[in-house]
């Protein structure tokens, strides 16, 4: 599971290796996105819409997750 967890991290650093601001980013992978032959390309999409779909949900329980998690600490902090 933590495989997952590293995908992530390098996903997020495949993005900022796109370019520096959201629009150069987006024109950059979509450029490469079109230099893929067709069946790869429609692979891709159906992948991004899954993942795009899973992150959604997945991100608000991780948030909640990691302050369940940290929850003890603060609390320590907070008696001291």
């Amino acid at each position: 599971m933590e495989d997952f967890w590293m995908h992530i991290h390098r996903l997020s650093s495949a993005l900022d290796d796109a370019g520096i601001t959201r629009d150069e980013r987006v024109r950059h992978l979509l450029q490469q996105l079109e230099q893929l032959p067709p069946l790869v390309r429609r692979e891709l999409l159906l992948e991004l819409t899954q993942v795009a779909a899973d992150i959604l949900d997945l991100q608000p329980l991780a948030v909640a997750a990691m302050n369940k998690l940290e929850e003890p600490a603060v609390q320590s902090r907070q008696m001291s």
